[in-house]
């Protein structure tokens, strides 16, 4: 049964889970709102809108999760504390760049919705903004994958091998 784990959902799983969505619906609002903007097609630009919205919606969730999950994984075996830091310094400006972005893009819904005319300055700031938070996303992924990655990190992957591995496995890789 599919369900029957439900229980162990931690807060590092539910991070894994949630933390594409933020990411993925910056970078698909983008395009959209750009293309909405150059060919003036309200529809796109207010879609892209929602977009933002919802993903700064979900940013909230992600942080907490991972603050929480944090507890859960700097004891495992090829965890780097920098690293953990480093993310959790990225993920704050995030959810705090994610958090003004949906403010804006609501002012934004509010103001094609009572003014059409001057709402076309505040979206192209709001274009410009979601091209800054992107980048703190972007960032805050990278320095995510390098928490279990040492690869990302410019470290040997196989140096600090985990237990459960043990060492037979390895030596048959060095044959």
């Amino acid at each position: 049964m599919a369900f029957q784990n439900l229980h162990t959902m931690t807060p590092g799983y539910i991070h894994l889970l949630l933390n594409h969505l933020p990411v993925v619906g910056v970078l698909a609002g983008i395009p959209i709102l750009l293309i909405g903007l150059l060919r003036n097609k309200s529809i796109l630009t207010e879609t892209a809108l929602w977009i933002f919205l919802m993903s700064a919606v979900i940013t909230v969730p992600v942080y907490f999760s991972g603050d929480n999950s944090e507890h859960e994984v700097e004891e495992y075996a090829l965890v780097s504390e920098h690293e953990l830091e480093e993310h959790e310094d990225w993920g704050k400006r995030s959810l705090w760049l994610g958090g003004a972005l949906g403010i804006l893009s609501l002012l934004g819904l509010f103001q094609i919705n009572r003014n059409p005319g001057q709402a076309n300055k505040l979206i192209w700031s709001i274009f410009v903004f979601s091209l800054l938070t992107m980048v703190s996303h972007g960032i805050t992924s990278m320095e995510g994958g390098k928490i279990r990655r040492p690869e990302l990190r410019n470290e040997d992957p196989k140096a600090g091998v985990p237990t459960e591995m043990g060492e037979e496995a390895h030596e048959e890789e060095k044959e």
